[in-house]
């Protein structure tokens, strides 16, 4: 800096910039600068918050259409509808892909088992049957012994 530019002052960092800003160092004076930043840092952040401000007014509407979307237009499913999509989609995801493996092997396990439990007089296996086979699964698949399905769990009451 040119000699006398702070003169005889104690060094501060304003009045460094004044003194710059007086010897034309500086384009305009600190004070200017000063804010002018300050002036753009608030342009900034009220541009933020506004966009902020409509994001959330934008998310709020999507949601209420969203979960109004069925009220609004009357189209409200019965238990039986939902139950009969539900099994449906439960059955495709047995039946295709991964799951029609899952499920035939699951019915060559089976098989033999059932073909040699006793049915009624409708062809049909009983409760006790029914438990029995179900207990003798989990143990021998899974190792689980489950309350209630071991035998002679059913003349107990439990």
């Amino acid at each position: 800096f040119p000699q006398g530019v702070l003169g005889s002052q104690p060094f501060s960092p304003h009045a460094l910039l004044e003194a710059l800003a007086a010897e034309s160092y500086l384009p305009c004076r600190p004070s200017t600068v000063f804010a002018h930043g300050l002036h753009i840092f608030f342009d900034m952040s009220f541009a933020l918050f506004k966009v902020s401000l409509a994001a959330t007014f934008v998310w709020v509407v999507c949601a209420r259409t969203f979960l109004n979307n069925d009220q609004e237009n009357g189209e409200l499913m019965s238990q039986s509808a939902v139950r009969e999509s539900l099994f449906a989609e439960l059955k495709h995801a047995v039946t295709h892909g991964p799951g029609e493996t899952k499920l035939l092997r699951l019915e060559a396990f089976l098989k033999p088992m059932y073909a040699a439990l006793p049915k009624n007089e409708f062809g049909k296996l009983g409760v006790e049957a029914v438990s029995y086979a179900l207990h003798r699964f989990f143990v021998e698949r899974h190792g689980w012994h489950v309350k209630g399905l071991e035998p002679g769990a059913r003349a107990e009451g439990v």
